[in-house]
């Protein structure tokens, strides 16, 4: 045989001792319940990709040792009631699956082509429950399952696999497309005019205030006009909540992942938060010498705000465990069927709602005050950019017309969002307020600021209100040189600032299709 012989001999070799090895690792994998211990690492490790940079790296340990001591407590029940190692720890891998998943089946079979009962608590619940007992029926009359023992150490490594393959290559989710603002001509930095961003949070068109609410003309449009502005009429937002619609105003583009008539998530509200912080417009203007001042309810780049609102994003330990089992009954099911629950739960939840809006009152004093004592830049200073984020006409409406403060039983009452009246005389009270604040910054910066007045978004819950009346905000323009040649009466806000950039900063962005978003 000569050398032919002792190629082949080695070659045998190799083989026998890579079947060796995988039968040993087969023999292993059949053996262990190695996927009680698989499911808590792909837990970890998807939530960590999935809120990568949303969730603090404490709240992912906590996580990691929360899940694991359940696990342990877990198979320990169920190795009581099966006798057998592999069998309990089969319990033990189904159950966690469950536990840690069941939003998402919920979510699944809602959104399926499947009758929607199938997604009912009563349903899903009672049905979960029967299987698994049978599960545990099968598993306590089979005392060996090897087969389905591989089968969930081979699918959860399969899974940790993908997850490590998405962390290594580090994929964004649902990654914002940057708006490219180095093409055109370089603007002269040192002629740029300041610019004054105005949110009134909640501010509805002036024909929403006809339209909905019984008003006459609005005072503000006249107001506005005679100081020079340019009031879009057919003014449209993109969202109707606060945090989606900033962060496509900021990043003058629509958000991803976000579908009319689907709820948004917290990891969706969390998302928009650090879409607001690192938005395109903020380092577009200090690239071109802006110093940024933030008077808002967001962060800004190293700017924390004055008065941080959360608004539906929640901790990250909420988060992390968002879907699981336990969540969603504490959420949707126990304040139903307990009273004393249910009371208690909104009791705290009106409390919460209450210390956070009452702090809203000195909010907008201090932001108004702040906002005017802020002077136009010097030479050689840089350029500034103010954000002011007024929290009016948003409810709770605390002032009536003539700025007589309503009693709290009112503003805290249970028509604290849907008063029509109440939300009328509000409009009135925030229109003198902005009277007077754009006739100071006029006069301080000498009518040579840009000055911007919008809205995020209308409101849809007031009597008589459509889907659509959510998104009917309000938008002014004041620029210096009066040359509105770019403006047209219907505009959307997610173009606000490819307006300004193109106008001042020399760039040729397109203005993008007006649409909107209507998330419930």
């Amino acid at each position: 045989m000569g050398f032919t012989g002792i190629k082949l001999t080695e070659i045998e070799k190799s083989v026998f001792m890579i079947r060796f090895q995988n039968a040993k690792l087969v023999s292993i994998l059949k053996k262990y319940p190695l996927h009680m211990v698989l499911l808590v690492v792909f837990f970890i490790l998807h939530t960590n990709n999935l809120y990568a940079g949303l969730v603090p790296g404490k709240d992912i340990l906590l996580a990691f040792i929360y899940t694991s001591c359940g696990v342990l407590l877990t198979f320990g029940v169920f190795y009581l009631i099966l006798r057998n190692l592999i069998n309990a720890g089969i319990a033990t891998t189904i159950f966690g699956i469950l536990f840690l998943y069941f939003g998402l089946l919920k979510n699944g079979l809602a959104q399926s082509s499947l009758p929607s009962v199938l997604s009912s608590y009563k349903i899903l619940l009672p049905v979960l429950l029967f299987l698994f007992l049978l599960l545990l029926y099968r598993l306590k009359k089979n005392p060996r399952s090897p087969r389905l023992n591989l089968f969930l150490n081979l699918l959860l490594l399969i899974y940790i696999g993908i997850e490590v393959v998405e962390a290594i290559s580090k994929r964004e989710v649902n990654k914002l497309v940057a708006v490219d603002t180095d093409s055109g001509k370089k603007p002269d930095t040192g002629n740029l005019p300041d610019i004054i961003y105005i949110l009134a949070d909640c501010y509805p068109s002036s024909s929403y205030q006809q339209e909905i609410l019984g008003a006459a003309a609005n005072e503000l449009d006249s107001l506005l006009t005679g100081k020079g502005f340019f009031v879009v009429s057919g003014s449209t937002s993109n969202y109707r909540f606060t945090p989606f619609s900033m962060a496509s105003v900021f990043n003058m583009s629509y958000l991803p992942g976000l579908v009319s008539m689907q709820p948004a998530k917290p990891l969706q509200y969390n998302k928009a938060l650090k879409w607001v912080e690192n938005a395109q417009v903020f380092n577009t203007l200090k690239s071109n010498n802006y110093a940024l001042y933030n008077l808002s309810i967001f962060d800004m780049p190293g700017i924390p705000a004055i008065k941080k609102e959360h608004f539906l994003s929640t901790t990250g330990m909420n988060l992390i465990f968002y879907n699981t089992l336990y969540s969603c009954i504490y959420r949707e099911v126990a304040p139903a069927l307990f009273p004393v629950m249910r009371t208690r739960f909104i009791e705290r939840t009106q409390k919460m709602n209450r210390l956070q809006r009452e702090g809203f009152r000195n909010y907008n004093r201090q932001l108004i005050d702040s906002l005017a004592g802020i002077g136009p830049d010097q030479p050689g200073k840089p350029h500034r950019f103010i954000y002011a984020h007024l929290m009016m006409p948003h409810f709770p409406y605390f002032f009536d017309s003539t700025g007589h403060a309503y009693p709290d039983e009112a503003v805290f009452g249970p028509e604290m969002i849907t008063s029509k009246n109440r939300f009328k005389n509000y409009i009135s009270y925030t229109n003198k307020q902005l009277d007077a604040l754009i006739q100071k910054l006029q006069e301080k910066y000498n009518r040579k600021a840009i000055i911007i007045l919008q809205s995020d978004h209308a409101l849809d819950d007031i009597p008589g209100s459509q889907r659509k009346d959510a998104f009917r905000n309000y938008t002014a323009y004041f620029f210096p040189d009066g040359d509105y040649s770019s403006l047209r009466d219907n505009l959307s806000n997610v173009n606000t600032f490819r307006i300004v950039f193109n106008k001042y900063f020399g760039q040729q962005l397109p203005l993008l299709a007006d649409s909107s978003i209507y998330n419930q």
